[in-house]
């Protein structure tokens, strides 16, 4: 039994054809406490329904199927427990997947061509001043809930209280020695937003946008749970469920928002692919 709102919000629904994807979004508090709380490898539940008719679509099967099997292969990666690799290094070999993959993809659907490599050029900061450049809020965003402005000075409060890139490294350190049960909860995160944003991918080729739509996610989440951890010494579940929860609302429940960012990490330097591998090996 569900109040309306809690009857649709926060799950989503994607029809591919004969396919219909459905999940629970972070936005909702409840939501990412459930994703925070649960440990090790979440799968998808499979059944048939026969009652809800197939509607006409212009999808490329070769196309939806190369991405279906892509991110079978990126959970894989994101889950494998052999050899105990850091999670940041799991999400440099998924960028490089996904890297190969646009190529193909972009040739499948002839509508989208990936943003040139700006690395090397880069004229903004290009390592962990770089997260701090994301969380500035953009002319004309809106504003979902005003706890999000007290994240975005906290993280404030704490680039000054570091001083150096160096000494965000340590407090970063500090919070994964402690903090051990966070790289779980972060897995589930990023599962939610290559889960939801790759299949997408089938109506505008723009994979490597979803990718990094997960990956921006999860560096910015986590120099946030950092920042807490620091302000706190110390960071509970719920605290993390809170971060996790004003992200996605802030990022996602505005079309302006989400908008801007998806055009940002196809065109500007800061979000090159190069530029997060760099941040992941950091």
């Amino acid at each position: 039994a569900l109040c309306d709102t809690c009857t649709y919000f926060p799950r989503f629904v994607h029809d591919y054809g004969s396919l219909r994807e459905m999940g629970t979004a972070p936005s909702c508090f409840t939501a990412a406490q459930i994703m925070v709380e649960k440990q090790g490898e979440t799968g998808l539940v499979s059944f048939e329904d026969k009652s809800i008719p197939v509607q006409p679509n212009d999808i490329c099967p070769e196309a939806f199927f190369m991405l279906q099997d892509l991110r079978k292969e990126i959970f894989e990666e994101l889950w494998d427990e052999k050899g105990k690799r850091h999670l940041n290094e799991r999400l440099v070999k998924i960028l490089e997947m996904a890297d190969e993959a646009q190529k193909e993809l972009t040739e499948m659907l002839d509508v989208y061509e990936d943003a040139p490599d700006k690395s090397e050029t880069c004229g903004g900061p290009c390592g962990k001043e770089t997260v701090s450049v994301w969380l500035e809020p953009f002319p004309g965003m809106e504003i979902i809930n005003k706890d999000w402005l007290r994240l975005l000075e906290m993280n404030k409060a704490f680039c000054g209280d570091c001083r150096t890139p160096e000494n965000i490294d340590k407090a970063g350190m500090e919070f994964e020695s402690n903090v051990t049960w966070a790289e779980g909860a972060f897995r589930q995160f990023l599962f939610y937003y290559f889960f939801r944003y790759i299949p997408e991918a089938v109506h505008d080729g723009r994979l490597m946008c979803a990718v990094k739509t997960g990956i921006v996610a999860y560096l910015t989440v986590k120099r946030l749970c950092v920042a807490l951890y620091h302000k706190n010494k110390g960071l509970t579940k719920d605290e993390m469920a809170d971060v996790f929860h004003l992200y996605s609302r802030q990022i996602e429940h505005s079309e302006v928002n989400f908008e801007h960012y998806r055009t940002a990490y196809d065109r500007d330097e800061e979000y090159a692919a190069e530029v997060l591998k760099k941040m992941l090996r950091e």
